[in-house]
């Protein structure tokens, strides 16, 4: 095993610049893991959005009554009443709603005239403008129920009735297998690509430029050892400085999990890290059969690994990225980790519709790593042919 043992001799060289990667690696991991990233809970709340009420009818209960639903639902925030500060609200989002209840619309509403309307203003095509629809029209509909369909009734008992249904509430009970990664875990695994890229890379390629060195190979082949063992051995060697890397990134990971290490989620967030392991084994073979140079090497390690990052949203979120980014990142492997790893952090029903598109991001990484394989193995003949 004389060529696997010389594989190692030349990662040990390289440990420096690698040491580097890891570091900075590790600063970035922590800085956004442990002060980029809010804890979030997957257990349901109801969202309440910022409004300005302007109540003008007050001496009547419905209105009243409506203005007291909107503020156990909604945050009212207190604007002066004039056209200015109501557009300045609006387009700097301090309140995403305006409603502004004019006097006598009790009085039309109940005697079904109609002709007095609540004004209302919102951000245009908004989910918020359609939530608080809802909400008024909630409350105007069982208003208008009862007054329908009871006689000789009071204010009082009307307002009453109205409340005693819109307090009735749906209980929300959100099922989960085992426990959900947090943001922390997930953050992790999202940097780890850029570790991943540069440091497989800088271990494989200094392996290659050495054993492709021109003078090297003459005397490998007038050694008495197969082309064949050789070629097995080298392989051998870049495959355990692969899965060695992977394995110390996911230790380093139980620091960040905690307990939940060995959870469902967990592990997807390992075997897809591992499959992106294999990707980034398999572009640096590729791109080894190009270099020629050390300098080049270091040039390429910066590129791919800053390069491939940034499109493929991980230091940048795939939310914010257009339309036109995300299409062209989804030429990348490193577009599908990513996405394979948001997937994963948002799961919590663990059944075949969630999972498939998972597996499906996987797939598609092992597909990239087969492609960047088999064209590095046709390179790597041609140049074996023109030799």
């Amino acid at each position: 095993m004389q060529v696997y043992r010389a594989c190692f001799k030349v990662i040990k060289q390289s440990l420096p610049a690698i040491s580097i990667y890891v570091g900075v690696f590790l600063i970035i991991t922590l800085m956004f893991t442990y002060f980029g990233n809010e804890t979030t809970s997957p257990d349901f709340s109801k969202a309440k959005i910022n409004i300005a009420l302007f109540n003008e009818d007050q001496d009547f209960g419905i209105a009243a009554g409506l203005g007291n639903y909107l503020n156990e639902n909604t945050n009212i925030i207190n604007i002066p009443d004039n056209q200015e500060s109501l557009q300045d609200a609006l387009f700097f989002r301090e309140v995403e709603y305006i409603v502004r209840i004019p006097p006598g619309f009790s009085q039309s509403f109940l005697s079904d005239q109609n002709d007095i309307k609540i004004e209302k203003t919102s951000v245009q095509d908004s989910q918020s403008r359609v939530y608080l629809d809802f909400l008024i029209n909630r409350y105007l509909n069982i208003v208008n129920l009862y007054a329908d369909n009871t006689s000789s009734i009071s204010d009082s008992e009307l307002l009453s009735l109205v409340k005693s249904d819109l307090d009735q509430q749906a209980g929300v009970l959100m099922k989960t297998y085992g426990q959900m990664p947090d943001n922390k875990t997930a953050a992790y695994y999202t940097y780890l690509a850029y570790a991943m890229i540069a440091v497989i890379f800088l271990g494989t390629t200094s392996i290659m430029l050495v054993f492709n060195d021109a003078d090297i190979k003459r005397r490998n082949l007038g050694s008495p050892m197969k082309s064949f063992n050789m070629n097995m051995q080298l392989f051998l060697g870049n495959l355990t400085f692969a899965a060695a890397v992977w394995l110390i990134m996911v230790v380093l990971s139980f620091a960040v999990s905690g307990g939940a290490a060995f959870d469902l989620n967990n592990v997807l967030l390992y075997v897809n890290a591992l499959c992106f392991t294999v990707v980034c084994l398999s572009l640096s073979f590729f791109t080894a059969n190009l270099i020629t140079s050390r300098d080049a090497q270091q040039a390429i390690a910066n590129v791919l690994s800053l390069g491939l990052c940034f499109l493929g949203g991980v230091f940048v979120s795939q939310q914010l990225l257009g339309k036109t980014v995300n299409l062209i990142a989804s030429f990348t492997p490193t577009y599908w980790y990513v996405k394979a790893v948001n997937d994963i952090e948002q799961l919590l029903v663990i059944k075949q519709a969630n999972i498939s598109p998972i597996i499906n991001s996987m797939l598609i990484q092992l597909g990239f790593s087969a492609a960047l394989l088999t064209v590095a193995l046709a390179i790597s003949k041609q140049k074996r042919v023109r030799s």
